[in-house]
C-alpha cells in the first residue's frame, strides 16, 4: 500500500521533473474500486493509497518508492522482488540481523507500510557439522525454519534444491 504523498516526496528527491510528478499524482488520484462476485457489485470505494495494479508504470513507481530501503551494514544485502524482501546477513557482519530487521521495520513504519511478521522467517545457513548450540539466538517475533522457498528455489539450511513449482 503505497502512500501517494510519500511517493510524491520521494519522486521529488529523485529529481523527477515536477510536471511528471504532477501527471503521476493525477493518474493515481480520484480512483475508485469495486468488487464483483457473480453478477453483484460492491459499493464503490475511493482509493487513496496504492498503485494501480496491472498498469505499466506501477512496478517502476514501486521501485522508486522503496529505493531508499538499504541495509545498515555494507556486508549485509537486501534483495527485493516486487513487494517481498530478503535480508542476508553474513556471520562476519558487524550489524546483527536483529538490528537490520529493526531498521527495516522502522523504515516500513515511516513509509506507512506493514511488515507481515507472520510471513517472515529466519533461515540460518550453516555447515552440516555445526552444532545447533553454536547458532545465533532466534529473533523475537520471527520463526526460524530449516527450509524456505524464494522465487521457486527451495533453500535448506545447508543445501540448495531447485524446485519446479512456484
Amino acid at each position: 500500500m503505497v502512500d501517494h504523498v510519500i511517493l510524491a516526496r520521494k519522486l521529488y528527491r529523485l529529481q523527477v521533473p515536477v510536471f511528471i510528478i504532477q501527471w503521476i499524482m493525477s493518474f493515481l488520484s480520484d480512483r475508485t474500486q469495486t468488487t464483483k462476485l457473480g453478477f453483484h457489485f460492491s459499493t464503490q470505494l475511493s482509493i487513496n493509497r496504492s498503485i494501480v495494479q496491472g498498469c505499466s508504470i506501477g512496478p517502476i513507481l514501486f521501485i522508486m518508492f522503496i529505493h531508499d530501503l538499504k541495509p545498515l551494514d555494507i556486508l549485509n544485502y537486501l534483495l527485493n522482488y516486487a513487494d517481498d524482501a530478503s535480508l542476508l546477513c553474513p556471520e562476519n557482519s558487524s550489524t546483527s540481523i536483529e538490528l537490520e530487521m529493526a531498521h527495516a521495520i522502522d523504515w516500513a513504519r515511516e513509509n506507512k507500510i506493514t511488515v507481515n511478521l507472520l510471513k517472515t522467517v529466519e533461515l540460518v545457513f550453516r555447515r552440516p557439522n555445526i552444532s545447533n548450540d553454536l547458532l545465533p539466538s532466534v529473533m523475537s517475533d520471527v520463526r526460524r525454519v530449516g527450509a524456505a522457498k524464494l522465487l521457486g528455489v527451495r533453500y535448506i539450511s545447508h543445501r540448495i534444491f531447485l524446485s519446479h513449482s512456484t
